[in-house]
């Protein structure tokens, strides 16, 4: 062999066949898990393998062309129909709609005639079709030949088909756009096949010229990978997500040690707020962390799941999500974290503004029923005492000092009874200067009268006294118990207020 036989052979098969082992692992190294990776490394191999059969085959002697040919270049090609066809029905998303006793295996189909034709073709018989011309050693082109060629053409319409069929069923315009460009590559490909297939090019192109369809192939597909994120990387889209999320998201391993927090971990949350991160990997008594990691643990997604994080300076809000995944069989936990203090803070005080009076923070009118009412479904015969209580000369206050230490009166008087009451009962403000309570406290309260008068003694022991203004608040109470002396919160109000009125007219005459 000469060298500048060499450099042909170089050129036609050493190089492209280089091209296409290169091409094969950029798209296997791209995601080795998946189908339509793995077929294609298989595809793009086979073209490879006859490349470098057909360079075998010239640097032989002629007289060994028909073993290399019906041993390696016929059977690659057959491979390759049938690898084709499983490649473009995966992106297809054939198997959506093919019956699983026909997908995949109705594609390998032909599988038995590539066995039976390596057990009965003798190519000792096929040496007078071979010729060589110049560095080349080129087939005859029989009938055998051209109708070889047509059946390939014919053989790659079921994979446009395919394709086509593709495009009306996925719902990606991305996808959409991938099918329609392999579609246009399967038609292409067939094109290529027939200008560089039909015509005579001996002495003129190498042999079987239509064979460098396989580095077209190869190369449309890395163009694909590439424009269409076609076959791409599940690493790269994933750190492409976690790089991108612009909430705080947190990778813990089996340990849950954080592994890794992008970007946004960092730039979202307060310095000390960071102390989160490492509260899962601590041994901690918070119970509310203890069952999400224990849900994550048993394989459980966790989801809007609100935790509240305290620190020294700082009550902080964050919404959780959480997933266990498995990877080269490592457990690691996937936690996306949302700042949502500033929500949570104005949900909380939306809800606190639905049940408390805004001047006091005792319980409104609506809350105060409703507590009550629980409370007498909870409790059908446990003994509770119901008061209610009105300031007197309340609208005197207002005209002689003003509305401020009228407003001031009020928060002082539903400190006094909330002081009282304690945590054996609660306190709502009807309105106006108008309080109501329940105590349930029997210990210290045996009887209604009892109550009233511990009420009064608070507010004598502790005058109003604001910005050197001095009022001794007076108020008249009425109280009513419950069960003996009502079962239901309008039974119980109805007395309290009656008692309240007829000690308010009492106090009255008697000033008289």
């Amino acid at each position: 062999m000469t060298i500048s036989t060499f450099i042909y052979y170089f050129i036609a098969y050493i190089l492209p066949s280089s091209v296409l082992l290169s091409m094969s692992f950029v798209v296997i190294f791209r995601n080795p898990k998946r189908t339509e990776h793995q077929l294609a490394f298989i595809i793009i191999n086979l073209y490879a393998i006859i490349f470098l059969g057909e360079f075998t085959r010239h640097a032989l002697p002629t007289a060994d062309s028909p073993y290399i040919h019906e041993y390696v270049i016929k059977i690659c090609g057959l491979f390759i129909v049938m690898f084709s066809f499983h490649f473009f029905a995966k992106v297809a998303k054939m198997e959506d709609i093919m019956s699983k006793w026909l997908y995949p295996w109705v594609f390998y189909l032909p599988l038995p005639f590539v066995v039976y034709n390596i057990l009965t073709v003798n190519p000792s018989l096929l040496i007078e079709n071979y010729v060589r011309q110049g560095p080349w050693v080129y087939g005859v082109l029989d009938p055998t030949y051209y109708v070889t060629v047509l059946a390939s053409c014919i053989i790659s319409l079921p994979s446009y088909f395919m394709l086509k069929n593709g495009i009306k069923r996925v719902h990606s315009k991305q996808d959409i756009r991938l099918l329609k460009f392999l579609s246009w590559v399967v038609l292409g490909s067939i094109g290529v096949i027939l200008v560089l297939g039909l015509p005579d090019y001996r002495g003129i192109l190498p042999p079987y010229p239509y064979l460098y369809i396989g580095v077209l192939f190869a190369v449309l597909i890395t163009y694909s990978m590439l424009k269409y994120n076609f076959l791409s990387d599940e690493n790269d889209q994933y750190a492409t997500l976690f790089n991108l999320n612009s909430s705080a998201t947190l990778i813990f391993n089996d340990m849950w040690k954080l592994e890794k927090a992008n970007q946004a971990a960092f730039l979202h949350f307060p310095d000390n707020t960071k102390e989160f991160f490492a509260l899962f990997h601590a041994s901690i008594n918070d119970e509310q962390l203890v069952n999400i990691k224990n849900q994550l643990e048993q394989g459980k997604s966790v989801h809007s799941i609100v935790y509240h994080m305290k620190t020294d300076n700082l009550s902080t809000y964050f919404k959780l999500d959480g997933k266990r995944f498995i990877k080269n069989r490592s457990i690691s936990y996937y936690l996306i974290c949302r700042d949502v203090t500033e929500k949570q803070l104005a949900d909380d005080r939306l809800k606190y503004l639905a049940y408390h009076d805004t001047l006091t923070g005792v319980a409104n009118r609506a809350s105060f029923v409703q507590l009550s009412e629980k409370y007498i479904v909870d409790n059908p015969t446990h003994i509770a005492y119901f008061g209610l209580l009105d300031l007197d000369h309340f609208k005197e206050i207002n005209d002689i000092h003003g509305h401020i230490i009228g407003d001031e009166v009020l928060i002082h008087t539903a400190k006094i009874v909330r002081e009282l009451v304690a945590e054996s009962g609660h306190v709502g403000r009807l309105g106006g200067d108008e309080f109501v309570f329940a105590v349930s406290d029997n210990k210290r309260f045996t009887n209604a009268l009892q109550l009233m008068d511990s009420v009064h003694h608070a507010f004598r022991n502790q005058p109003f006294i604001f910005r050197d203004v001095f009022i001794e608040v007076k108020l008249s109470i009425g109280c009513s118990e419950y069960p003996l002396e009502g079962t239901t919160y309008d039974e119980l109000y109805t007395l309290a207020d009656q008692r309240m009125y007829l000690e308010k007219r009492t106090r009255k005459e008697h000033v008289e």
